[in-house]
This record gives C-alpha cells, sequence and structure tokens, in this order.
C-alpha cells in the first residue's frame, strides 16, 4: 500500500517534468506520520504568504562572503554546498530569490505546508551548529534551502520522496551525488540529531505567523 502510494507521488513529479503548465498546489494530501498535530492550523494559513513569511526568515541570514572549501583546506568536505550555478551571478541573493526558490520547490515537490516550518528550523540549526564555517551566501544558499527542505520532508512524512526524486524536481541542477554528500555532511554536522520537538516546532510556528499580519490569519 505504501508502495503504491510513494510511486503514484514519484509518477506525478516526473510527469510534471515534461510539462509547461504549473502544477497546483494541493492544499492537502494523506500524511501517515501526524507528529505535530497542526495540519487542520497550517490548512487554515494562506500558503503563499507562508511562503514569503519563510523566504524572509531565510533571506535574513544571507551574508555577504566567500567560502573557501579546495581541495587540501580542512574544509573541503563542504565543497558539496557551492552551487554550480549560483543566483544571482553576482552580488547578494536578494528576497525574491529566495521566494521564487522555495515557491518552486514547494510546487515541484508537492511539499506540505508544514514542511516549509520544518526547512526553516533545519535552516537555521545548519548554520547554528557549523559555527560560522558553512555560512549562506552567493554560492551556498540555494543548496542550504534544498537539503533543509528534504530533511524536512522526509522528518515530517514517511512517504516522501528519496532523494533522486528531488534530483528530477530541481531537473537536474542539484545531481542526485551532490544531494547525497550534502545530506551525510548535515547529519553529521548535527551529530545525528535530527528531532524536532513540539515545543520548537511551536515557537517557529508562532513566529511566522506574526510575520503574516491579523489579514492572511483566518482565525
Amino acid at each position: 500500500m505504501k508502495q503504491n502510494r510513494r510511486k503514484s507521488r514519484r509518477r506525478s513529479v516526473v510527469s510534471n517534468r515534461g510539462s509547461s503548465q504549473k502544477p497546483k498546489i494541493p492544499l492537502r494530501r494523506s500524511n501517515s506520520m501526524n507528529t505535530f498535530h497542526l495540519s487542520s492550523v497550517m490548512i487554515s494559513l494562506d500558503h503563499y504568504a507562508l511562503l514569503i513569511a519563510v523566504s524572509a526568515i531565510m533571506h535574513s541570514r544571507i551574508k555577504k562572503w566567500i567560502p573557501n572549501y579546495g581541495k587540501g583546506t580542512s574544509k573541503q568536505h563542504l565543497n558539496c554546498f557551492i552551487d554550480r550555478f549560483p543566483t544571482p551571478a553576482s552580488g547578494v541573493a536578494s528576497f525574491k530569490d529566495f521566494q521564487s526558490f522555495l515557491t518552486f520547490m514547494y510546487r515541484g515537490a508537492q511539499l506540505e505546508p508544514e514542511v516549509l516550518i520544518l526547512g526553516l528550523i533545519y535552516y537555521e540549526r545548519i548554520l547554528k551548529m557549523s559555527r560560522g564555517v558553512l555560512r549562506a551566501c552567493r554560492l551556498t544558499w540555494r543548496p542550504l534551502v534544498l537539503i533543509s527542505l528534504i530533511l524536512g520532508s522526509k522528518m515530517y512524512d514517511d512517504l516522501s520522496m528519496i532523494n533522486a526524486d528531488f534530483e528530477t524536481v530541481t531537473k537536474s541542477h542539484f545531481p542526485l551525488q551532490m544531494i547525497n554528500r550534502m545530506e551525510l555532511v548535515v547529519v553529521l554536522l548535527l551529530n545525528f540529531d535530527l528531532n524536532i520537538t513540539q515545543a520548537e516546532y511551536t515557537k517557529y510556528y508562532f513566529n511566522v505567523r506574526a510575520l503574516l499580519g491579523p489579514d492572511l490569519i483566518p482565525f
């Protein structure tokens, strides 16, 4: 039963690859985990506004910085976080850049809205645990956002897509080998502590909600 549901989702993602039509954002998909019991609350939020709020918080962590992860350095294992085709080509990534990429991943991977909150938690946890060695800059922000959303998807939904599916969603811009390597490095960086408590999730949820304003919260 689980295999059939996973195959169905993967077929949906692959079929969108050759289509010029933008996939519709589903209000809800069935979820077999229900760890946080906040689905009904998330559904009542404006998902477009949620994307804007999460994008704004992630963008606020961006730095003017050039990483040095070359061969022969003690940080060469972090080279997998260097975007092969960075956006923008120069300067610092804008809020619109973050919003565009998050929206692209949300639609293309058919992520649950809860995954945006979880992804934000992992994004900030990675930056904090790296102690300045890994920062969000023009060359690294998209790989960091991508791996944060992947971890959020896997932790929220036990029927999450596999890494090869995320490679397909990104149209191979982020190769499977790169995604696998980033995931391994992050897991080791976090000392295998991928747990997110209800208290931590709730804290981030209300911080995001505060950014949305009363006009975008129907309760």
